[in-house]
């Protein structure tokens, strides 16, 4: 075993992720749950509680120590607040980012998690493709292993452009036998250009019936807010996509389809007070 691959496992036993079996995975169903519980601040008589459940979130994507999870959730924390343009939430939501980012950055692995990102070729433009490919020999730094993962799978699909390899092939063809830690590469590699073609038009779809239905309900509404939440949730996904393995994540998909489902119902107040979900 190498060196890195050790520091990697070490890593990786000191990071919390419950029952989903890598803290990546962990953390995404954090963050879905993370705009569940910032819903349910803007429409409930008693906040604390949900406050409280906001802290608790934060602590354990702090704990996941996965830097995507970071990125997601202030993703997730922008983009739904941007939707009214109110110069207070907008500060509201800059402040819970800032706290997000010092809690994450105030333990030595996250400070590493964050400055090694200038050691890759997307914030440094003297690393170029091969000199990551080269240096990730010698670090431990996992964008560097990405990077060679994504070069690899490129590469191996230029053999096969327009249909790839087939489903799950990823793990054989690339140059190491891991995940491909970005699905859109995934698609592009296992499906080729169709398979690729067909991945977006499943995300766009998924998006523009949300945004579909967000017009179609009334604004300041609890249904309203949490169709926000759903999108912003998806942008998010989409964002998270681009260096991990979220539609691996069933457990994720199998809770926010289910809430994604409630948009469309009928949300009537029979006399009783409790929410009447119906079909329409």
């Amino acid at each position: 075993m190498s060196l890195a691959e050790s520091y990697s496992e070490l890593s990786s036993a000191s990071r919390i992720n419950g029952t989903f079996g890598h803290p990546n995975a962990f953390v995404t169903f954090l963050v879905f749950f993370t705009g569940l519980a910032y819903w349910k601040v803007g429409y409930s008589r008693q906040r604390w509680p949900w406050l409280l459940l906001l802290g608790i979130l934060f602590f354990f994507i702090v704990s996941t120590k996965a830097l995507v999870g970071l990125v997601m959730a202030v993703v997730l924390i922008f983009s739904i607040n941007i939707q009214k343009l109110n110069p207070k939430r907008m500060l509201g939501a800059f402040l819970l980012a800032v706290v997000l980012i010092a809690l994450f950055a105030s333990s030595e692995f996250g400070q590493e998690r964050l400055a090694s990102l200038y050691d890759t070729p997307l914030l440094n433009p003297e690393i170029d493709v091969s000199r990551a490919i080269i240096m990730r020999n010698y670090t431990f730094n996992s964008f560097l292993w990405r990077v060679t993962q994504w070069n690899s799978m490129i590469e191996a699909w230029k053999d096969y452009p327009i249909l790839g390899f087939g489903l799950s092939t990823v793990r054989h063809v690339a140059v190491f036998e891991n995940a491909a830690h970005n699905d859109y590469l995934r698609a592009l590699t296992e499906g080729g250009i169709v398979g690729l073609a067909v991945f977006l038009t499943f995300l766009g779809g998924n998006m523009l019936r949300s945004i579909r239905i967000l017009f179609t309900l009334p604004k300041d509404s609890p249904q309203h807010g949490l169709c926000v939440v759903v999108c912003s949730t998806l942008l998010a996904m989409m964002v998270g996509m681009l260096t991990d393995n979220v539609m691996s994540h069933t457990t994720l998909f199998f809770y926010f389809l289910s809430v994604s489902s409630l948009l469309t119902w009928d949300w009537g107040k029979p006399t009783n007070g409790e929410i009447n979900l119906v079909r329409e």
